[in-house]
């Protein structure tokens, strides 16, 4: 007996099968990691940075607001270093204290948190383009203007400042902990330009 093999054809419906070759998901290099993980561990150090200068910040005039009188004065290391309370109405270093209410409010309070969440955005978003220098500048910013918007949100849009420094006729205006930390932050991100951007010899 003659035997029949059988075969089946295909349809043309019938879709062709093949052997996946689908590439397996990319996995992050170890170097992908490593700047990654450096990023954030920066962030964290940067947020401590500026929630440890704030806490200072507050504590210290409280301090102040404790054991100063209004108009009285506390000399230190022969006058040099002066403490006296005033609030503030003013901006850094009281500038500005001469403007209407309205116009402090806006300028001192919405602009300083408008500058405020500008700085955070950047430190976010900053890659290597920034400099540690420029990096540890814009948190003393931070600190410093926070310090002061926790002060006017809480106080009636008034600030307390309790220091003044004096150097024979000369002196400084009063400040606070906070006004330091502004001019810490000026002086660090000017000096990440200049080294960014060296003086032709």
């Amino acid at each position: 007996m003659q035997r029949t093999s059988l075969r089946y054809a295909r349809s043309p419906l019938t879709p062709t099968v093949r052997p996946s070759h689908a590439r397996p998901a990319s996995t992050p290099t170890p170097t992908f990691q490593f700047v990654a993980t450096l990023r954030v561990t920066r962030l964290g150090l940067l947020a401590l940075l500026v929630l440890s200068t704030v806490a200072c910040d507050q504590a210290t005039k409280h301090v102040a607001r404790q054991a100063l009188e209004q108009g009285s004065r506390h000399d230190l290391l022969g006058g040099l270093v002066q403490f006296t309370l005033a609030e503030n109405s003013g901006g850094f270093l009281s500038v500005g204290q001469a403007l209407p209410s309205p116009l402090r409010l806006v300028v001192f309070t919405v602009a300083t948190a408008a500058f405020l969440a500008a700085i955070v955005v950047a430190l976010l978003r900053s890659r290597s383009s920034l400099s540690s220098l420029h990096h540890l500048g814009l948190a003393f910013l931070a600190a410093g203007g926070l310090g002061n918007l926790i002060d006017r949100l809480l106080r009636g849009g008034l600030v307390t400042d309790f220091c003044i420094l004096r150097f024979g006729p000369l002196h400084t205006g009063i400040f606070n902990l906070a006004d330091v930390a502004i001019l810490i932050g000026i002086a660090f991100v000017i000096a990440s330009h200049f080294s960014r951007n060296p003086a032709p010899a």
